[in-house]
């Protein structure tokens, strides 16, 4: 969808080019990683272990950036927002992320989440076209 896919993760066995080919890899922790280097970032966050979750909203945060979304339940990223000592309005923080699309399965899930990336980035609101007589801006 013409996004630049940077996967930061410190275990080498789960960020591989093999697990993921067209992604530029990070294998550090996030406290390791300078956030100048991601800054102007897209960020899509859920690494199911709280504390790297944790430690990646608080370097997001610091990255000057466009966008962040955390996967997950708002109280998973609220908690997480307090042990960082940042508050949900401290910066572009969409939680949980993705479009109300009733989507079940990864790949739904995973819809979801590009969808509402595109959205963001073009400016737009996720509505249906139903009626439009111009569809392209």
């Amino acid at each position: 969808m013409g996004f630049s896919v940077t996967v930061l993760d410190p275990r080498s066995g789960f960020n591989t080019p093999e697990a993921f080919p067209a992604a530029r890899h990070i294998v550090q922790s996030a406290t390791e990683v300078d956030p100048s280097e991601l800054s102007d970032s897209w960020w899509v966050i859920m690494n199911h272990h709280l504390e790297r979750d944790q430690a990646s909203l608080n370097l997001a945060l610091r990255s000057d950036p466009k966008f962040i979304g955390v996967l997950g339940p708002l109280t998973r990223t609220e908690e997480m927002l307090v042990q960082i000592d940042r508050k949900l309005s401290s910066g572009p923080i969409h939680a949980p992320i993705g479009l109300d699309l009733g989507a079940e399965t990864m790949d739904e899930v995973a819809m979801s989440i590009v969808s509402q990336l595109m959205a963001e980035r073009n400016s737009r609101q996720a509505l249906p076209l139903h009626g439009k007589s111009k569809i392209h801006a």
